[in-house]
């Protein structure tokens, strides 16, 4: 099948329903799109986007812990890959210290947990779809704390929390977009965790769309 299309200006009419049109070709012949819903609303609207969050506020532990607060896993078993979407913090109460905001990188994980594995306890966290109402079961594993072996590898999210204090005149929007770049094979999890130890409490969420592999 052959795409062809027609090198124009923006069209200055609307057209109707059931009218035959050509496509817009640029002066260079590249196709000419305009998006009318936002990029995720498609998988959106197919039940695939999901949301874990924290429900009470809670601190960030530091990047060596084996107590993780806040873990998106990817099982084993699941034949999907999670892509990460966006990471939203925001500070709750107490101090802040100078550090920043990572992901510890946990790989060759298991299905499941088990005594003298890579995690040895799981706490669920609540996961929302992203359809309100209805859409897939998440195969992802979302929790609110864990037992692990310290991470090793570590993404850094370049995200400074001295900018979230009581102190600070200015409102802060602590969010870091994916674009794409970070996904979950089956067997890998990831955790927020802090280039410092801090008493200052935070609530979080993870948001990801599930494919298969």
């Amino acid at each position: 099948m052959i795409i062809e299309g027609v090198v124009n200006p923006p069209s200055s009419i609307s057209f109707s329903d059931g009218d035959d049109a050509h496509i817009l070709i640029g002066k260079t012949a590249e196709q000419l799109v305009a998006q009318q819903h936002e990029s995720l609303y498609s998988l959106t609207y197919r039940g695939k986007v999901f949301h874990g969050y924290s429900v009470t506020s809670t601190t960030i532990p530091i990047t060596s812990t084996t107590a993780p607060t806040f873990m998106l896993w990817n099982p084993r078993s699941s034949n999907i890959n999670l892509v990460l979407i966006e990471y939203a913090v925001g500070w709750a109460a107490k101090t802040n210290v100078e550090g920043n905001i990572q992901l510890g990188v946990l790989v060759d994980l298991p299905a499941t947990i088990f005594a003298g594995g890579p995690i040895t306890a799981f706490t669920a966290g609540p996961v929302i779809n992203g359809m309100i109402g209805y859409g897939d079961i998440s195969k992802a594993k979302f929790g609110i704390s864990a037992t692990i072996t310290a991470a090793t590898r570590f993404y850094p999210l370049g995200m400074n929390i001295m900018v979230m204090d009581a102190a600070k005149a200015t409102p802060v929007d602590l969010k870091y977009k994916f674009n794409g770049a970070l996904v979950l094979s089956p067997g890998t999890a990831v955790f927020s965790c802090a280039s410092a130890a801090t008493v200052a409490t935070y609530n979080e969420r993870i948001s990801w769309y599930e494919y298969p592999i």
